[in-house]
């Protein structure tokens, strides 16, 4: 069953890496640098190692070594996808995910800053593109036959990953480093109210989860 296997392969990320050049069974080749970066694996960053960071230039440095293998490896993810042609909102972000990829590899030091400003602004409705996407492929699986349970299964593992990748990737990082150049404290607000962020962030999945 094909969702069933994609599952296994999620379920093996270090197997999955070592094979990212080319994906047997898919017809998905990626080539050049995308290959080159996909087939490496992101260095672990803590958030205290983040936020120990206390200039524009240090953080700089770690984004344009880990950004590029990051970036590949989720394009390398998506690919994994069966019916990932017809999937439009899930293409447009691996669009994203690709001309990301492209002006960080080749970004001068001096524009640096621009290129992860238009970075953090392809991504700001990526959550919801992805979600979009998921539901539409989901109703696809079952139109095929596909079991209810595999396909979900298949969709949790998915996005699990994508979501988890995405407070480094997208929020954590970029932001660290736009902020610092504006205040020596970057990303951290002394006046942030955690149960309230949390309140808003649940009613706004409830709802999204709703539709």
């Amino acid at each position: 069953m094909a969702v069933r296997a994609d599952l296994a392969a999620e379920r093996a990320p270090e197997e999955r890496l070592e094979r990212t050049a080319f994906l047997p069974g898919r017809g998905v080749a990626l080539s050049g640098d995308l290959a080159d970066f996909a087939g490496r694996k992101p260095t672990p960053l803590r958030l205290t190692e983040i936020l120990a960071m206390k200039t524009p230039e240090g953080l700089q440095s770690i984004l344009q070594e880990e950004l590029p293998v990051r970036l590949a490896n989720r394009i390398a993810h998506f690919d994994m996808l069966p019916d990932l042609q017809d999937m439009k909102d899930i293409l447009s972000v691996r669009a994203d995910f690709a001309a990301s990829f492209e002006e960080v590899l080749q970004a001068k030091s001096e524009d640096f800053r621009d290129v992860i400003r238009r970075f953090k602004k392809r991504n700001e409705d990526h959550a919801l593109r992805l979600t979009r996407g998921m539901q539409a492929w989901s109703e696809l699986q079952q139109a095929k036959g596909e079991p209810y349970e595999d396909t979900r299964a298949f969709i949790d593992t998915f996005l699990n990953r994508l979501f988890l990748s995405r407070i480094g990737l997208h929020i954590t990082w970029p932001r660290r480093y736009l902020a610092l150049s504006k205040c020596p404290d970057g990303i951290v607000e002394v006046q942030c109210d955690p149960c309230k962020i949390c309140a808003s962030a649940a009613k706004q999945v409830t709802e999204l989860a709703a539709r």
